[in-house]
């Protein structure tokens, strides 16, 4: 299962957690959409949050890289590469998980 799945599927999961706490009185169905709608917000925005950590991370770095001196050796630059992506792949691998 790629992340990509396992994103849609905790946001489809708050979906119906929301729909399977709908009211049968017709008056109170808008406040039901108001919760799904909640929920589908709530669970984007958690996902969403990953992005811009990993974003921020992708910025530090290439400042970083794009900051060394021109006579400094690559493996200076690969370590920061590197450490980057150890960064990153902690970020994405983990998620919001509710």
């Amino acid at each position: 299962m790629t992340n990509q799945d396992q994103r849609y599927i905790r946001i489809a999961r708050a979906c119906l957690k929301a729909i399977n706490q709908v009211s049968a009185d017709k008056q109170e169905r808008e406040k039901d959409v108001q919760r799904v709608y909640q929920a589908i917000d709530e669970a984007f925005q958690l996902e969403f949050h990953v992005y811009q950590d990993m974003q921020q991370v992708t910025e530090t770095c290439l400042r970083e890289i794009t900051a060394l001196p021109a006579n400094e050796p690559l493996s200076r630059a690969q370590h920061k590469a590197r450490q980057a992506l150890r960064q990153l792949s902690g970020l994405h691998g983990t998620g919001a998980h509710h």
